[in-house]
């Protein structure tokens, strides 16, 4: 009994190494743009900007969106990017265009946070607009936010962590308790974040948005039931004639039901994080329903090489034949 427990205790370690490495090899393979970026940057001495006002100081990277554009990924999606590269540089980027150009210094404070802190957007976001308030810049910066970004405001209610991999999160620890500015810093943060009160009329703000990303999730986790049952018919059903376009066409239409049931004003106020969740779990959706839609067809390659098209497609609610990704 002794011997398989501790097998059992190897397996699980094994697994949980395997997890982590897959995780690590993930984060890694996402950062391509900004290793491009982070070139660009170091050729174009301008983009280094320093951050300073009492008790933060610190250097960062502004680009302008078309280069965000040109690096391709995700870099032009967001106003601000805190990555950390395996060799253990820390990289915050803000780019322009997104928001006004007065704001920046608060985005770049808020990738410095996310930096001081692990990862955690959370503390970050709060971090933000505790700076804000504290230079009584709240009301416009809220009208810029709001008009600009406005799921940026669901962040400041929910302790929500990046997900960074662990080696990642050991490199931004080591390099803390090697600086002794950066420890300073974080110990600021700390203290200015727990003094930090929002503002009603942002807490107001906020919530509503929260009722929007919740009922956003409710939404997809509804479509995923559906479109997992069907799929499970489906499997049972092979070989009994069932027809398979037939079969494929009702799990578009169902994700587009689910997706028109969305209201515009709610997708507007969606949280990044939540949208990637989201298209996740689309992803798998339409691959795991279209895939046994024609499990056995020369088609399959082809559908694959255009599982982006197919997301993107259903988003849109286009006919899936004109989309091709039924046969």
């Amino acid at each position: 009994m002794q011997e398989l427990s501790l097998s059992q205790g190897n397996f699980q370690r094994q697994e949980q190494r395997l997890e982590q490495r897959c995780e690590l090899m993930q984060y890694l393979s996402l950062l391509g743009p900004f290793r491009w970026i982070h070139q660009w940057c170091e050729e174009n001495p301008l983009s280094r900007k320093t951050y300073k006002k009492s008790p933060f100081e610190f250097d960062y990277f502004q680009i302008p969106l078309e280069i965000a554009r040109k690096a391709g990924g995700e870099a032009d999606s967001s106003p601000g990017w805190f990555v950390m590269f395996e060799d253990g540089t820390p990289f915050k980027l803000v780019v322009e265009g997104l928001l006004p150009d007065w704001t920046l210094p608060s985005i770049a404070l808020h990738e410095h946070g996310e930096e001081l802190s692990s990862g955690n957007h959370f503390m970050a976001s709060r971090l933000e607009f505790a700076s804000v308030e504290k230079d009584r810049k709240t009301r416009d910066y809220v009208r810029a936010i709001n008009t600009a970004y406005p799921g940026k405001f669901v962040d400041l209610l929910e302790p929500v962590e990046i997900d960074l991999p662990e080696e990642i999160i050991e490199k931004i620890e080591e390099r803390m308790h090697k600086n002794q500015s950066v420890e300073d810093q974080h110990a600021a943060m700390m203290a200015m974040v727990d003094r930090f009160e929002i503002p009603s009329s942002v807490k107001k703000l906020a919530e509503r948005y929260h009722e929007h990303n919740k009922t956003i999730g409710d939404l997809v986790e509804c479509a995923a039931r559906q479109c997992e049952r069907m799929t499970e018919f489906y499997a049972s059903s092979i070989g009994r004639g069932f027809d398979r376009e037939a079969f494929g066409k009702e799990v578009v239409k169902s994700i587009n039901w689910n997706f028109s049931a969305i209201p515009d004003a709610y997708m507007r106020v969606a949280r990044p994080q939540l949208l990637k969740g989201y298209e996740e779990i689309f992803k798998k959706i339409v691959y795991k329903s279209l895939a046994c839609a024609i499990k056995g067809s020369p088609y399959d390659l082809r559908m694959k090489g255009n599982l982006e098209e197919a997301i993107a497609a259903a988003k849109r609610g286009e006919d899936a034949a004109e989309a091709r990704i039924l046969v």
